[in-house]
């Protein structure tokens, strides 16, 4: 049985830039994305929220968390 990933892709992706991506009452994400924004998107569409809402973009908070390969297990293994 292959892995899960513990990482959610922005659709089309395929780079490794990784996004922490946190909301009130909201368990956090880690999100590969090539921008705070479209991991913002991606988060919200996992939430099941409405990304375009003000409420959104007043409390989602992105952070950058380097590139996949930083990480243990590498590119290879997420």
């Amino acid at each position: 049985m292959p892995r899960k990933s513990k990482y959610q892709r922005t659709d089309g992706y395929t780079g490794g830039q990784v996004w922490r991506v946190e909301y009130p009452e909201r368990d956090p994400l880690d999100i590969l994305a090539p921008t705070w924004q479209e991991a913002a998107v991606t988060a919200a569409a996992a939430w099941g929220m409405r990304w375009q809402s003000a409420e959104y973009h007043q409390g989602v908070k992105c952070t950058p968390m380097g590139h996949r390969s930083q990480f243990a297990g590498g590119a290879g293994h997420g």
